[in-house]
This record gives structure tokens, C-alpha cells and sequence, in this order.
């Protein structure tokens, strides 16, 4: 039983974890959108930085151990974040928008 239970500890603080560093990453492409007028991108990318965000929060809300993830999460997805950013490759939409045209 004890197993048991910390194996969902674990499996909670993955998923606490990697939600938040897609919530940081998925965060700057949104701001990158909006900034580019991109409506309907920056739109998609907000339903994901929610979506994400609801379940950290429900998360962390039961068991506040688990915003050390959270700010573990948020370290790096702000670093991985910045540094995709200044990668010199071309993006998901850019791509899209080559092959449609």
C-alpha cells in the first residue's frame, strides 16, 4: 500500500514538473504571437498555457509539496524557453505558413 502510494507521488511530481516547463516554453510562444498579431496562433497557445496551468493547480493545491516541482519546472522551462528562442532555426508555424504558401 505504502508502495503504492509513492509511486503516484512520483508519478504527480513528473507530471507537476514537466507541465510547468511546457507551461514556460508554451508562455513565450505566446507572447511571441500576440506581439506578431497572430491571432489565431497566440489564441491556440493560450488554451495549452491554461489547460497546463489548471492541472498544476489542481496538483499543487492537494499536496503542497508539490510546488517545489513547480518552481524546479519554471527555472527551466524559462531557461529552455530562452534559449529555443534565440536558436537560429525555423519555427512549427514559419514552416506551416512555407509549406502553405
Amino acid at each position: 500500500m505504502v508502495l503504492e502510494t509513492v509511486k503516484v507521488m512520483i508519478l504527480y511530481i513528473i507530471i507537476t514538473f514537466f507541465a510547468t516547463v511546457s507551461v514556460d516554453i508554451l508562455w513565450s510562444y505566446y507572447i511571441k504571437r500576440v506581439s506578431q498579431g497572430k491571432a489565431f496562433q497566440a489564441g491556440l497557445y493560450a488554451g495549452l498555457v491554461y489547460g497546463n496551468t489548471v492541472l498544476i493547480t489542481i496538483l499543487y493545491t492537494e499536496n503542497h509539496w508539490l510546488c517545489i516541482p513547480v518552481i524546479i519546472g519554471s527555472v527551466l522551462g524559462t531557461y529552455l524557453a530562452v534559449k529555443i528562442d534565440t536558436m537560429n532555426t525555423i519555427d512549427f508555424w514559419e514552416y506551416i505558413d512555407y509549406i502553405m504558401s
